[in-house]
C-alpha cells in the first residue's frame, strides 16, 4: 500500500511542478497570447508531463505495484 502511495505522490509532485511551469509561462511576457502558442507549449507542457510519468514507471518495475 505505501508504494501505491508513493506513486500516487509521485504522479501529483509531476503534475504541479507542470502546473507551475505553465503558470510561470502565463505570467512572463514573454509569451503572446495567442490560441496557436497556447496549444503549441501545451502539448509541450502534456508532453513533458507524460515524459516524466513513464520514467517514474520505468524507475520502479512494475512488480512493485502489483505486490
Amino acid at each position: 500500500m505505501h508504494v501505491v502511495d508513493a506513486w500516487i505522490a509521485s504522479f501529483f509532485q509531476l503534475a504541479l511542478r507542470g502546473a507551475a511551469r505553465v503558470i510561470e509561462r502565463l505570467l512572463s511576457f514573454e509569451v503572446q497570447f495567442t490560441w496557436s502558442s497556447f496549444c503549441l507549449w501545451g502539448r509541450c507542457w502534456l508532453g513533458q508531463l507524460i515524459d516524466g510519468i513513464t520514467k517514474t514507471l520505468k524507475q520502479r518495475s512494475l512488480w512493485q505495484f502489483i505486490s
